[in-house]
């Protein structure tokens, strides 16, 4: 019977059974999986110290958190399979943000910001990455706005268009972006004909705080607000800084001196699509949230121009 129960024990004690906690000094790799020091077994449990987590199999998983040797958080995240998954966050010694952003498979994944030891931006990991790769490498002086935003959204969660349309970066994005010479009545003016960079700024500048949005989400930007003392008016800036596209949207309820629309018109233009019919999914379905979060009438008309 001994003889007999030898081969099942042998067996059971190569299998990866858990265990309450160890600290990483307990454990060693190999091949990529963590084992118990003196074992066969791929380790299952969790760690504890300056390092905490869980094993599944040799492999990390779930939420991991890291702390510098001052008891200051170091990092935090999450692991898949074994792999960096989802946001991560790391800090320096003395607590000041030193790094931000999401993995997808391990690997580098949509917009990231990144500090120096100084609070100076470190530009070599400051951007947008697509499968480990950095991707903002050739948009022109948009780069420049794009790393600007990430870094305040990322500081100043609450950071909105008020904020955002009265600096000097935002300016000179939408001066790069919409330099358009077409003129428009929108019933904005004392009869004159404006630009399509006056009409946004008028609908961008005032509101509530539920009518002035910056929101981001896998890298695209919805910035949108209404008009000072009609916030009927409104406006949309939606921005794709994965693939350097931007549109634009106004709410108008007067179109080159036609009379008033009650229902109101959406006004869509960009230099970065030829027609409607281009116009991305991503942003149809953004612009039908927005409508919906407004209360805008489904049946609202809606008009696309080139700014070229």
């Amino acid at each position: 019977m001994k003889t007999l129960l030898l081969f099942p024990l042998l067996f059971l004690s190569l299998i990866s059974t858990p265990c309450l906690s160890e600290t990483m000094d307990e454990l060693v790799k190999r091949d990529g999986i963590y084992y118990k020091k003196f074992t066969e077994a791929p380790f299952t449990g969790k760690v504890t110290g300056k390092v905490q987590g869980s094993y599944k199999n040799g492999s990390r998983e779930g939420d991991w958190v890291h702390y510098h040797s001052n008891g200051q958080l170091k990092g935090k995240g999450s692991y898949k399979n074994g792999k960096l998954e989802g946001e991560w966050v790391h800090y320096h010694y003395n607590g000041q943000l030193a790094i931000k952003g999401s993995f997808k498979n391990g690997k580098e994944e949509g917009n990231w910001v990144s500090y120096k030891g100084d609070g100076t931006v470190n530009k070599q990991w400051t951007g947008t990455f697509k499968n480990g790769e950095k991707v903002s490498k050739n948009l022109g002086g948009n780069e420049e706005f794009f790393n600007w935003f990430f870094t305040q959204k990322s500081k100043y969660p609450k950071f909105n268009n008020h904020q955002l349309f009265s600096s000097k970066n935002f300016s000179s994005f939408i001066k790069r972006n919409l330099n358009s010479k077409k003129t428009f009545y929108l019933g904005m003016t004392k009869g004159e004909e404006e630009t399509l960079s006056y009409h946004l700024h008028e609908v961008l500048t005032s509101g509530t705080e539920s009518d002035r949005e910056v929101g981001v989400k896998n890298g695209v930007l919805n910035i949108s607000g209404c008009r000072y003392r009609s916030c009927e008016e409104k406006g949309l800036v939606w921005i794709d800084t994965r693939s350097n596209k931007e549109i634009f949207v106004i709410l108008h309820y007067f179109y080159n001196y036609s009379e008033y629309q009650p229902k109101g018109d959406l006004l869509v233009f960009s230099n970065d699509y030829d027609s409607a019919r281009e116009l991305p999914k991503r942003f149809r379905i953004d612009l039908l949230n927005w409508k919906k979060r407004h209360k805008l009438n489904n049946e609202i008309r809606v008009r696309f121009h080139t700014t070229e």
